[in-house]
């Protein structure tokens, strides 16, 4: 139980952290929620879709900066 209190006071702080809040956001972490596939569609209707690697490139995703304050959180020195 120890423990497990330890770690939810963490994520209270992680989760409440300013510059967390923004690397979530940075990263589009909402949109992982969103569904792949638009209403009606199926695996067949986007089968032969290719992405624009170098438009999803540049857009970047921020987790470096997501990780790097999680485990500052972890390691107490946040």
């Amino acid at each position: 139980m120890r423990n497990y209190l330890i770690l939810r006071e963490k994520v209270r702080a992680f989760r409440a952290d300013p510059e967390v809040i923004a690397a979530l956001r940075a990263a589009h972490v909402s949109e992982l929620a969103e569904p792949t596939l638009g209403s009606g569609e199926t695996w067949r209707d986007v089968q032969g879709f290719t992405p624009n690697i170098e438009a999803l490139a540049a857009r970047g995703m921020g987790f470096e900066r997501l990780d790097q304050l999680a485990l500052e959180h972890l390691y107490g020195v946040r």
